[in-house]
């Protein structure tokens, strides 16, 4: 098992930036305003998702240009840049046609969250390199916990601002024995109607406002069978690719196979959890497929 001295020098880099972004973000949420963009959405969207997606920050500005100056930093290579937000630095960036890894970063994801005083907001970051995830980190800084998994490994990282990668320990799920699974907006109703018909207690990611990553963290803690995704945006999900490097973890398609993460902003299908997934549940999603 790795400890802190075994990591990369690249990824302890990406690691530092994501810190000093959590801090940055921390410090300043009880005084920054929502400047708010413009955005595009589905018709099946709430009115609370399109706000979350209309919200932005000066915050998330600079979070952003931390992130991707430190990743620029590494070596990656030729990138094709999937950014939350535009910025100078990142609307200079040219994308190579010939890229060798997709960089993801999405500076504050729950930026409406954010504003309103809350803690599940987090930052996050990642690199696809041949549709596989080499690197993800997902950091709340006001839970003080970051998760992040390198070279096919998943980690929990507690008191993260103030002890650095000194309580690392490599992330251990529990499998669900449950059967409560959690869907976004987008998945068809008749989907959902047959998962209820099969015995699963089926939720809405936006119910009690709850969010996907902390549907996410549900699956990890073995109080969900799983999520079902439909069109969401990768730097949304980058816990999947954290679940999926889980020992027993899983990240598949509707039809069941492993999930390859492309180089387009959204993945089409996707479900993700711990242990194995149901063959009842890919035997109703394959039919959407």
């Amino acid at each position: 098992m790795k400890d802190v001295g075994d990591l990369d020098k690249s990824v302890k880099q990406l690691l530092l930036a994501i810190r000093q972004s959590g801090v940055v973000a921390l410090s300043l949420q009880t005084i920054v305003q929502n400047e708010g963009k413009a955005t595009e959405g589905f018709a099946s969207d709430s009115d609370r998702l399109r706000k979350k997606r209309a919200a932005k920050t000066l915050v998330d500005l600079v979070v952003q240009d931390i992130l991707f100056l430190a990743a620029s930093e590494t070596n990656l290579g030729c990138i094709l840049l999937d950014a939350e937000e535009s910025t100078p630095l990142t609307s200079a960036h040219k994308s190579s046609v010939a890229f060798d890894v997709v960089l993801i970063i999405d500076p504050i994801d729950g930026t409406l969250e954010y504003v309103e005083g809350r803690d599940n907001y987090s930052v996050c970051l990642g690199i696809n390199r041949n549709g596989k995830i080499s690197f993800a980190a997902v950091h709340f800084p006001a839970r003080d916990i970051l998760y992040f998994s390198t070279d096919g490994t998943s980690y929990r990282v507690e008191q993260f601002t103030f002890a650095g990668l000194d309580l690392m320990a490599r992330l251990r799920p529990i499998h669900s024995a449950g059967n409560v699974v959690y869907v976004n907006r987008r998945v068809p109703a008749e989907m959902i109607a047959l998962l209820t018909s099969a015995g699963f207690d089926v939720h809405d990611d936006e119910e009690d406002d709850i969010g996907v990553p902390d549907v996410l963290l549900r699956c990890m803690t073995g109080s969900v069978v799983c999520y079902i995704s439909h069109t969401r945006q990768v730097r949304d999900i980058l816990l999947g690719a954290i679940i999926q490097n889980t020992p027993n973890g899983f990240a598949v398609d509707w039809l069941g196979k492993d999930l390859n993460w492309p180089t387009t902003p959204r993945i089409s299908r996707a479900i993700f959890g711990i242990g194995s997934c149901p063959e009842s549940i890919v035997e109703i999603t394959s039919r959407f497929q």
